[in-house]
């Protein structure tokens, strides 16, 4: 687990000086292109609706998307040009946890502004869920951020500190690993970013739709596996009274917890009502 900032700016680069110059000055206003339009009410009885129709995402995988020959050909360049390097050993047998970091485990707009510590900017629960999910998980964290902005943040909220004995991460992506996934619908083309978690498989083969979930707080981003996705709700607001009241990473973490230990492929699962589920299973205790 790298403990200095420095062991780890100098991570996976998959850009030429003249295309990371670009990409750099693309991220500058990370911020502002935060899409919060997809949020839903915070609480156990939320209904975590798909938005089918708008996003393409069926009960089934997106065949739109997972069959548009664009979109295999990116996976597979990304997949041959990316580097990704492996903070924590991976472990024998550990189904794997993809995490999203801006809005899903920190209120990255809070941290932008600079008016909190880092810490307080935090999801409330972030360090229990983290040992939590440890036992039963590797964990990748995966940011639509550049490389050196997102390993800054994860220095500033301490989750790349932890002895290996509370949690690690395994791995992290940035946003040189998305790309814009395209499909035809109806004569009608839809494109947005993606995080394809085939690309992951491809350098990990020991991971994959049995053994992989994803939770993000963007929906668009599970279009290529929409059956791996678990949508959270935006984390927002960090330093008021209803943000500490937030409870959704102790939520999830049970929900976590209870698949690893009862479910031997994660296929099996509809993660669409995982709230249900998770109520459900501790009714059951």
């Amino acid at each position: 687990m790298p403990t200095d900032l420095n062991d780890v700016l100098d991570g996976p680069s998959v850009l030429s000086a003249a295309e990371g110059y670009k990409a750099m000055e693309d991220d500058r206003d990370w911020v502002d292109d935060y899409d919060d339009s997809e949020e839903g009410e915070d609480g156990d009885d939320f209904v975590d609706a798909f938005l089918e129709e708008e996003m393409n995402l069926a009960a089934e995988p997106a065949d739109a998307f997972a069959n548009d020959p664009y979109n295999v050909r990116m996976i597979k360049e990304i997949s041959e040009r990316i580097s990704i390097e492996v903070m924590h050993p991976l472990r024998d047998g550990k189904p794997l946890l993809v995490l999203d970091v801006d809005q899903t485990i920190v209120d990255a707009r809070a941290l932008k502004r600079g008016e909190l510590l880092p810490q307080q900017c935090a999801r409330p629960g972030l360090v229990e869920f983290l040992k939590q999910v440890y036992a039963y998980y590797d964990i990748c964290v995966w940011s639509q951020r550049h490389w050196n902005r997102l390993v800054t943040k994860l220095f500033e909220l301490e989750v790349l500190e932890a002895s290996a004995d509370d949690w690690a991460i395994s791995f992290a992506l940035d946003k040189h690993a998305m790309f814009q996934a395209r499909a035809t619908e109806d004569g009608r083309q839809t494109k947005h970013l993606v995080k394809a978690l085939q690309i992951i498989w491809n350098h990990f083969p020991q991971y994959g739709p049995h053994n992989t979930i994803h939770i993000d707080d963007l929906r668009r981003n599970f279009a290529m596996n929409p059956r791996q996705g678990l949508h959270i709700t935006p984390f927002k607001n960090a330093g008021t009274p209803e943000a500490a009241e937030d409870r959704e990473l102790e939520r999830v973490g049970q929900y976590l917890v209870h698949i690893a230990q009862t479910c031997d492929d994660f296929r099996k699962l509809s993660h669409k009502h995982w709230r249900r589920a998770r109520r459900e299973a501790r009714n059951q205790t």
